[in-house]
Formats: structure tokens, sequence, C-alpha cells
């Protein structure tokens, strides 16, 4: 997040979108809010020391509820790459709105096809989809998916990496030495379940391993039958860990040799270093890829793509929910995914340089060739 630009009145100094002053200071905010929800935010993850609040964004600005201006280096961990309220997106939601589209009972919709064609058609690593709602729900749609191919049960996660906030994976984020005891190479950890009232431990599924560890991978195959591999290709939890050299591609070739399913989970790295993700540029295929709402410029919406036959097998068993593929969500990313096409940002920035100003940001690019779609084979 960056320092206050000093601008107090640019924008006014409002936290409503009706322009009113705010009545509250952030430490009243938050005690009004802790009486109705648990620590006073929806997401634990957005408490702070010292406190802030905020009460409205354009670009890449946030305005606390004072009226300070501040630049936005966070970006609400990273799916507003095209700047908060970024007009084209917002136009096509409220178009969205007014279409006369509607959460339909039954049968195909026009713009889930639309989307759905959109995205195949530009991201090299995908043949078919599946739309949902988080990326939660798409890393456990993933998992899921990955076992009904395999019919196998054991999953493979990193020491340290996130894949969302269900039972099979939310474990082992950010750890002390005291809880996980020394480096293991190779080998796997012991679980740590990322809060209470799970049964990942009883269940003995999940395999935490380190990242740039082939070789722990190769030891827990040797010793369970894996369906699944999941991993960001870059960690972003514990600080930014960039795969070695060769990493992503030893993983590719672990699970052709070993059966299981590689599962990329590009939900912050998706869009940001090509149209196709990390794994565009790494020349690595996966199995199956999540992508979550930086599709949609923050609006939820997620998505798992894969391999035709991998994704086919979602019809083998019953998937339900009133809001898989709104058609209010799926309008908004046809005008996100043109916008990154106008702006020429298919072709991604080898180098974005973000100089902080008292009142602007100066963004510099590099475009290189190399950075087209590709894969081997």
């Amino acid at each position: 997040m960056g320092r206050n630009t000093g601008n107090r009145n640019q924008g006014g100094n409002v936290s409503h979108v009706d322009g009113t002053a705010s009545r509250w200071s952030p430490s009243e905010l938050i005690e009004r809010n802790r009486r109705y929800l648990p620590g006073g935010v929806s997401s634990v993850n957005r408490l702070t020391d010292p406190l802030i609040a905020f009460a409205r964004a354009e670009g890449a600005y946030l305005w606390d509820i004072s009226g300070k201006r501040y630049v936005d280096y966070h970006a609400a961990f990273a799916p507003y790459f095209l700047g908060h309220n970024f007009g084209p997106v917002n136009t096509a939601a409220a178009r969205a709105l007014q279409s006369g589209e509607s959460l339909f009972g039954s049968g195909p919709s026009i713009l889930e096809g639309d989307l759905a064609e959109l995205l195949c058609e530009r991201i090299m690593a995908i043949d078919k989809i599946a739309l949902l709602n988080t990326g939660s729900e798409a890393t456990a749609l993933a998992i899921r998916l990955s076992r009904a191919v395999t019919e196998r049960a054991h999953i493979i996660v990193m020491q340290g990496g996130y894949n969302g906030n269900h039972d099979e994976v939310a474990c082992n984020v950010f750890n002390t030495i005291a809880e996980i005891g020394p480096r293991v190479h190779p080998g796997e950890y012991p679980i740590r379940p990322l809060g209470a009232g799970t049964n990942i431990v009883a269940a003995g599924l999940v395999h935490p391993v380190n990242f740039n560890d082939l070789e722990s991978v190769r030891h827990v195959c040797e010793k369970y039958p894996v369906a699944a591999l999941i991993t960001e290709p870059v960690l972003q939890n514990i600080g930014v860990i960039h795969p070695n050299a060769g990493y992503l591609q030893g993983l590719r070739e672990l699970a052709d040799n070993f059966g299981f399913l590689l599962i990329m989970d590009e939900v912050k790295t998706g869009f940001r270093h090509a149209v196709g993700g990390y794994c565009e540029l790494a020349n690595v295929r996966p199995d199956l890829v999540v992508y979550g709402k930086a599709i949609a410029n923050g609006f939820p919406l997620a998505v798992v793509g894969g391999v035709r036959e991998h994704v086919l097998k979602k019809q083998h068993f019953a998937e339900r929910g009133r809001h898989l593929g709104d058609e209010n969500r799926v309008g908004r990313v046809d005008e996100r995914l043109v916008g990154i096409r106008q702006e020429r940002v298919h072709r991604m920035p080898h180098l974005v340089r973000e100089r902080a100003h008292r009142k602007q940001i100066v963004v510099v690019t590099h475009q290189d060739e190399r950075l087209r779609p590709r894969y081997a084979g």
C-alpha cells in the first residue's frame, strides 16, 4: 500500500458514493462492525495495525474515510490491475444488469457461451472451462476433478502456499519452525490446519512439501496414490518465491511419470504476466488451471479450465449452484478482456515500473515479442 499522497482534497473528503462525509473514525467503525461481524471485517486479511478504513477507490488510488488519498500497490490482493472501478468493466456490469438477463433456471445462456469461447480461444492452456464464483470454489472443483480422473485420493500442496479456504487445502501457510520442525528434504511436513473446525489431519490425504523441491514430490508419489499436485506458479503469501529454473517443467514431467494431475492455481498470477498466465511464460501446460476474480477486474467470478477430457469429467457428478455462470457476472468479462486487447496487454509487459508522485503514477512498459502464447508439443 502506498503512502498518503498528500492530496486531501482531490476527490473530496468523502466516505460514501453519495458524497456524504464520514461520521466514523476507523476505531469507531470497527467497534461498530464488531457488534455484528467477527473481528469487525468479513476477512481477517483486512485487519491492519495501524487500523485504516477506506471508503472509495478509482484507478490506482484509494481514499480513506477522512478523505486522504493513497496510491494502491496492494490492489485487493491483485485483481485490480486495470484499476479500481475501471470504466469499461463497470459499464458492462451496468449493461448486464439492465439487459433483462437473469439467473435462468434451465437451459444454456448466450453470455456464458460467449465467455467460455473467449477464454478458450485466447488461453492456450484450456480447451474447456467450468464457471464458478470464487477461487476457493474453483480449487475445490479442480481437486475433485483430479480425483474423478485418476480414481485416487491423495493431494500434494506447497508449504507456504495458499490455494483456498476449504478443508482440502486450508493448511500450512503461515507456520513457525516450532510448528512444523526443521526443513525436510526429501519428505513432507506435518499438517497444520489454517484454523479450527477441519478434518484435514484425520483424513490424512494432504501432503505439504517444499516449493522448488522436486525430490520431495517424488518421495510422496512413491508412498501414496497421488491424484493431484496443486500450486501457485509463484508463491506470494510468505514473500514472493519464484520457481527455480526447470522446476515447473519438472513438475510436468513428474505428473506425466506418476499419473497425477498438475493443477496450477493462477488466481494471483493469471492475466498479469500474460493472458495465459505464468504458465504461458514458463512454457508449461498444466492439466487444470484456476483463475479468480481478476478475470472480471474484481467482480466475483472464477474459472477452472484445462485439458478437454479432464474438464468433461465434471459432467459425471452433480455440480449445482444458482450463481454458477451468473449472467450479471460473466457479462463483465468480455469488456475486461477486450480492454486488455485494446491496451495491447495481450503481449504483456516484460517490465512494469511504477513511479509514485504526489499526484500521479507513471507506468513504463517494455513489450517483448517473445511473450506471445506458446507451448511445446
